[in-house]
């Protein structure tokens, strides 16, 4: 696609004197087949430390688009601590992983408990609830549940057409 075309199919929906080009749209709020493509121990430049969770919707209308979430075992605030451990042993669950006592250490030891989960299908219900502080940007919120794993393929080196 050519710039000028690129161009026309973007302005044709978008008003540059009223809206912001970082206007990256989550999912809406629903229920997702999703593959787990990360979780794991993200530090970001401004020192916040989260243990984030990276999904992709396998199928429908948002097929191929990804949504994450930080969680904070870690915080200040129990109640956003305490949902953060919950959600992740819902993580845990939905794709089979068991969680050890040294697996809750710290974030980057569950980062290495998880390693072998991505790739793995989850449920994904993502509910939004509504933020005081900011009622344009509702607080996001994420449970797991498991979901049936495709068929593994076995391919051998007798079915390469090379």
């Amino acid at each position: 696609m050519s710039l000028r075309d690129r161009a026309k199919k973007v302005m044709g929906s978008f008003d540059a004197t009223k809206e912001s080009s970082n206007g990256y749209e989550n999912i809406p709020a629903g229920d997702y087949n999703m593959v787990l493509e990360a979780a794991e121990d993200t530090v970001y430049k401004s020192g916040y430390e989260a243990f984030r969770v990276k999904m992709s919707v396998m199928d429908g209308k948002y097929a191929g688009r990804t949504d994450s979430t930080n969680l904070n075992p870690d915080a200040d605030n129990d109640y956003v601590a305490d949902t953060a451990v919950k959600t992740i042993a819902r993580l845990a669950n939905a794709v089979g992983l068991e969680l050890t006592d040294d697996d809750w250490e710290a974030l980057d030891t569950l980062q290495e408990a998880f390693m072998d989960s991505r790739g793995k299908v989850i449920l994904c219900h993502i509910t939004e609830s509504k933020n005081k502080k900011d009622p344009s940007n509702p607080y996001r919120n994420y449970d797991f549940e498991p979901s049936e794993q495709p068929e593994e393929i076995d391919i051998q080196d007798d079915d390469m057409p090379f």
